[in-house]
């Protein structure tokens, strides 16, 4: 178990402990293409490695194309890995609201709380670009807009 999330959009390994043995003593290996048949040097494990999945935000307190939104409820988004704070005042959002909303973060999630009241009857569309990061600095590997209306 990771003592804490992964980089995403990497490709991981293994380092095991070289007191780490099996039942006759001999260090793990990984053979090449995984066959448990093959040979491999005791203690290499080159041949295992993982990808993490890439850095995604989605609505969490909203469907895309919601229609009939409240004008004031805050938007929560979810994200999977932490993003970095330096990079959310990228966040666009098209019509500009009223006033500036206040972005807060969660420990895997963005929030958008309104200062003042929506439009009514008004489409947004919030939008994610690729200048949003994770902790490690991993971009969104594409910008990622979510559309939502309001009611009156």
């Amino acid at each position: 178990m990771p003592g804490a999330p992964l980089p995403t959009s990497s490709t991981c390994g293994l380092i095991f402990a070289d007191e780490v043995v099996d039942k006759q003593g001999v260090r793990i290996c990984a053979p090449p293409g995984g066959d448990i048949a093959a040979d491999c040097a005791p203690g290499d494990v080159s041949a295992f490695a993982f990808g993490v999945e890439p850095l995604v935000i989605r609505p969490s307190s909203f469907t895309d194309g919601a229609t009939g939104a409240s004008r004031t409820a805050m938007l929560s988004f979810t994200s999977s890995a932490p993003v970095d704070p330096a990079t959310v005042s990228a966040i666009q959002i098209s019509p500009a609201p009223p006033a500036p909303p206040a972005i807060g973060l969660l420990p895997q999630g963005i929030t958008i709380a309104w200062t003042q009241p929506l439009a009514p009857l008004t489409e947004y569309t919030v939008t994610f670009p690729v200048a949003i990061t994770d902790t490690y600095g991993q971009p969104l590997p594409q910008a990622l807009s979510y559309r939502l209306a309001t009611g009156n």
